[in-house]
């Protein structure tokens, strides 16, 4: 399925909104949730990639790192025209 369908798309703004909570619930899980380097790794690499994190302090939140690669989707998709999978 991602290889062949998804693939070169972004989610659609719909298809991410349904998602949410399943990726927040996923972030919190697998990197989050830890005592180890994870949870800072996962904020280092999304304040580098995501517009309106950078400089962030203290690290963001799982919601506010949502937000942010909700603002990098559309900005993809209007400044780049990357065509969407509706889900």
């Amino acid at each position: 399925m991602n290889q062949h369908r998804k693939r070169d798309l972004l989610p659609s703004d719909a298809a991410l909104r349904r998602a949410r909570e399943s990726i927040l619930r996923w972030w919190d899980t697998a990197y989050l949730d830890r005592q180890d380097s994870v949870p800072g790794r996962f904020s280092e690499e999304a304040q580098a990639s995501l517009p309106g994190l950078r400089g962030a302090e203290p690290p963001a939140s799982p919601k506010e790192v949502f937000a942010a690669m909700d603002i990098q989707r559309l900005r993809l998709r209007l400044d780049q025209n990357v065509p969407e999978w509706a889900g």
